[in-house]
């Protein structure tokens, strides 16, 4: 074993190992032999005794010796683990007391804001992926149809787990025909419901969580609004369901 396995300081290594060759020492023949500075040497072996791993004798000159490490090294090294275990105990109480401080002084976020096209998809792609329960759409136009082709197949996967997927079509009667019948095909239930405020979209995951997103022209970009608190997101959902009852299933006019 290699002294500094006993987690002894430089000097404390040194010293010992000088005394460990048998014979009894005085502090000035240690420093000679250790190469511990002398100023140094009397403050380690008073260390090292604390430590009980060597002895003292008193005379004309105080002279030291280690006690036989078969005796000291087992009970050093079961003392260091009771005081590990000690400190240990000490500080896993800390920790629960830090983390009970952080749980009664931490606020949950209740809204978060970003900007964007991209960040809006990269919420619907997260939504759409980690849905349990349901996701409810609301504001969307088909009229383009853009990344919708995207969505649907990623819808698919929550449709096989018997998540409830619902949107309700908004703006006016031109729409991409065939791209609703793709998404009625997979089963996604689609309604129509002429808003009189047709400038956002609002997405609904699980009655957990909410995205509003305002699209009105005059904002330079999207602006997306992320409600991470349940209890505002429910209320969302209330909202939603009173419009699916409001809303028509939706179906092409004849030209």
């Amino acid at each position: 074993m290699e002294l500094k396995t006993l987690d002894l300081t430089e000097y404390e290594a040194k010293i010992y190992k000088g005394l460990l060759q048998g014979q009894r020492l005085s502090a000035k023949q240690l420093a000679e032999c250790s190469t511990v500075p002398p100023t140094a040497v009397y403050p380690t072996l008073q260390s090292l005794g604390k430590k009980n791993l060597i002895l003292e004798f008193s005379g004309k000159t105080k002279q030291f010796e280690a006690i036989d490490p078969k005796i000291s090294i087992p009970s050093y090294i079961e003392n260091k683990k009771k005081a590990l275990e000690k400190n240990a105990e000490q500080l896993l109480q800390e920790i629960e007391k830090l983390k009970k401080e952080k749980r009664i002084n931490q606020r949950k976020e209740i809204l978060s804001l970003s900007i964007g096209q991209k960040a809006s998809v990269t919420i619907y792609e997260n939504a759409i992926k980690n849905a349990k329960k349901s996701i409810y759409i609301l504001g969307w136009r088909m009229h383009k149809i853009k990344d919708k082709y995207t969505f649907l197949h990623q819808f698919k996967e929550p449709i096989k787990k018997k998540v409830d997927v619902r949107l309700i079509l908004t703006g006016g009667p031109e729409k991409a025909w065939e791209l609703i019948q793709a998404y009625e095909k997979v089963g996604i239930k689609i309604k129509y419901l002429p808003l009189e405020q047709d400038k956002f979209t609002m997405l609904i995951i699980d009655g957990e969580e909410c995205k509003i997103t305002l699209k009105d022209k005059t904002l330079p970009e999207k602006y997306n609004i992320y409600v991470h608190d349940t209890s505002l997101s429910l209320a969302l959902e209330t909202y939603f369901k009173d419009c699916w009852k409001k809303a028509k299933g939706i179906k092409r006019k004849k030209p």
